[in-house]
């Protein structure tokens, strides 16, 4: 009898033991979104990619989201460009300001489009510099380059 309660007090030790190792092996395990790096220290999502029109509009959209309200946000510099053989030429380019929409102030998240004119038979994309600051100088960049369209 002494030796049934001595192995169901050593039976319970090691159930209480097991559980309390699974409870910590999950507290301690990080969640998907904790596992995901930052963008930056300014800027927590951003993507660009490209439209064509049934009339060779080349239409490139961009979308900024910041860690929180910001000095500066948006797309510094757009460049479209066009396949050229192997090779990618630029042939236009969107400089960023607050005056023409690409860049906004003191805000968390912005996007826009530009749009160029292509020609049939030629193939585009853009490279464009994202940025999120706290002044229109001092911040972070990133560069994405858009789908071939």
């Amino acid at each position: 009898m002494k030796t049934n309660f001595s192995r169901m007090i050593a039976v319970l030790c090691i159930i209480t033991a097991l559980f309390s190792l699974s409870a910590f092996a999950s507290a301690a395990a990080p969640s998907e979104e904790e596992l995901s790096p930052q963008a930056s220290a300014y800027l927590t999502d951003y993507t660009a990619w490209a439209v064509r029109s049934s009339n060779h509009e080349v239409y490139v959209y961009y979308d900024v989201t910041a860690t929180k309200t910001i000095g500066c946000l948006g797309a510094k510099l757009i460049v479209i460009e066009m396949k050229d053989g192997s090779d990618w030429t630029a042939v236009k380019t969107y400089t960023g300001t607050t005056s023409n929409g690409m860049l906004i102030l003191n805000n968390n998240g912005h996007g826009g489009a530009k749009i160029y004119q292509g020609t049939s038979g030629n193939q585009y994309r853009a490279v464009v510099t994202i940025f999120g600051g706290s002044s229109t100088t001092n911040g972070d960049s990133r560069i994405v380059t858009t789908n071939t369209v």
